[in-house]
């Protein structure tokens, strides 16, 4: 084999290696891949407090509190709701209305072990915990 051959046979075969490195590298931002599946199940995050037979949902920062026979979705509670951490339960629920399988909900919570009475302290206490925990998500999957 003659040299210029040689020569040829080499570039071209330093040329195919620089080709096969640079397709290997990734310039562009990768696309975050398929949306989920239509009929994958979706949840929602909550916080329920059976003696006060309150949810909150932590990423909206919003409760769901019975007034009446009614349920309403709010901001803020009443003050006349108190709301105790001895007695949060942190749900995973498929329905955006938390209160929709609440009767059988609370069959199924056990009975805490203490005697509830309100608390102006620990309302205060929880209420900021909900908001601080709404603002974290906040900041970290919103901005």
């Amino acid at each position: 084999m003659s040299t210029t051959r040689f020569g040829s046979v080499l570039r071209l075969f330093l040329a195919a290696i620089l080709v096969l490195t640079a397709a290997g590298c990734d310039y562009y931002p990768r696309h975050p891949g398929p949306p989920p599946r239509a009929n994958a199940p979706y949840y929602y995050d909550y916080y329920y407090y059976p003696h006060a037979d309150v949810y909150f949902h932590i990423y909206t920062g919003e409760y769901y509190y019975r007034d009446g026979r009614d349920w309403r979705r709010a901001r803020n509670l009443p003050p006349k709701i108190y709301l105790d951490p001895r007695d949060r339960h942190q749900l995973r629920i498929q329905s955006d209305k938390p209160y929709a399988d609440d009767q059988a909900r609370r069959r199924a919570q056990p009975q805490p072990g203490y005697r509830y009475q309100p608390d102006p302290a620990r309302n205060r206490q929880e209420r900021q915990y909900n908001r601080k925990r709404n603002e974290e998500y906040r900041k970290k999957y919103r901005n």
